[in-house]
């Protein structure tokens, strides 16, 4: 090969390299999405109840100390729960939608309202009064079904928990 149609053909190639790493560098993710992608909306990581970080399918001991829990009654303590809500796809979610936390199926804390962009993730955090014992917790995510998703089959996450009764037995005052 003749050194000028390398050196050519060098450039053409280094240009498109170029081209495609702009591209893919407008967004972390990945390039831009094509029009007409679908929002996929899912969590990843787990469940943080108080300063406790239960990984989605795991089981931890929750304990009640200042400022993770504080009782709300002899048998329940109200904790901060924060988890992550990701949009893998390359569309946003569109129309707000709604997440809820149940314990043993029991509704404990709503999230609405929420939306996300493509490949938007955002952190929620609700405080729900979790009862004593050793419990099921289930994020569901578009709890409601108003996202037109590519998938529905990784909105739901569970946790086990076990939190020790009474609550307020580890010295935490109860609020007045």
């Amino acid at each position: 090969m003749h050194l000028p149609l390398m050196t050519r053909l060098f450039g053409l190639l280094a240009a498109a390299a170029l081209a495609a790493a702009s591209a893919f560098a407008r967004s972390p993710e990945g390039p831009a999405p094509e029009k007409g992608e679908k929002p996929d909306v899912t969590s990843r990581g787990g469940l943080r109840i108080g300063s406790v970080l239960i990984p989605w399918g795991g089981a931890a001991p929750v304990e009640v100390k200042v400022p993770d829990g504080a009782p709300a009654g002899p048998q329940a303590c109200v904790f901060n729960a924060t988890y992550e809500m990701t949009n893998l796809g390359g569309g946003a979610t569109g129309a707000p939608f709604t997440n809820r936390l149940r314990v043993d199926g029991a509704v404990v804390a709503t999230s609405s309202g929420l939306a996300l962009n493509a490949r938007e993730t955002k952190s929620v955090t609700t405080s729900p009064s979790l009862p004593a014992g050793t419990h099921s917790i289930e994020l569901s995510l578009d709890d409601d079904s108003s996202v037109a998703e590519s998938r529905k089959d990784n909105n739901r996450f569970k946790v086990q928990y076990v939190l020790k009764a009474p609550c307020g037995a580890t010295g935490v005052t109860p609020k007045k």
